[in-house]
Parts: C-alpha cells; sequence; structure tokens
C-alpha cells in the first residue's frame, strides 16, 4: 500500500477538510450601557379574568349530549364506525 507524505500539523486524511477561520469582525463599538436585552418589547400577559367567551353551537345541537357535538365534527359514516 503505499504511503502518503505526511504534511506537519496536518491531517493525513485525504478527505479531510479543514474548518473555515473567519476573519474577526470588525462592527462598530456599542455605545456604553447599551445591551440588546433592552430591545426586546416587555411582555404584557393578557388578563383572562377579565376576558368573556361562549361557545357558538347552533340552536338545533343538544350541547349535554356528546352525539350531537360530535356530528359536528364528524360524518354519520364515521359515527356509525366508532359505535
Amino acid at each position: 500500500m503505499p504511503s502518503r507524505p505526511m504534511n506537519k500539523g496536518q491531517s493525513n486524511d485525504h478527505d479531510f477538510v479543514p474548518p473555515t477561520q473567519y476573519k474577526p469582525c470588525r462592527t462598530k463599538q456599542q455605545p456604553s450601557g447599551f445591551s440588546p436585552l433592552k430591545l426586546i418589547p416587555k411582555f404584557k400577559a393578557m388578563d383572562l379574568n377579565r376576558t368573556t367567551s361562549f361557545s357558538q353551537i347552533p340552536n338545533t345541537i343538544n350541547s349535554s349530549s356528546p352525539e350531537d357535538l360530535f356530528t359536528l365534527f364528524f360524518t354519520d359514516s364515521v359515527i356509525n364506525r366508532i359505535i
């Protein structure tokens, strides 16, 4: 088996791809006291105690009947397969 010449400090794996060497980023200096976290708007939780909700079920549906509620989402053939 032929041998390959060894490079100093390099891998002897011919498939090895060395990591990219990036140059240091030269951006403007941020002003003193600058914090990127201050740019994020403060979270305000929604007050659920003050919200009112109601269902929009048609009057023809008995909301206490599971079978009537299923008919809103499933066809008769699906309900018959479940039963």
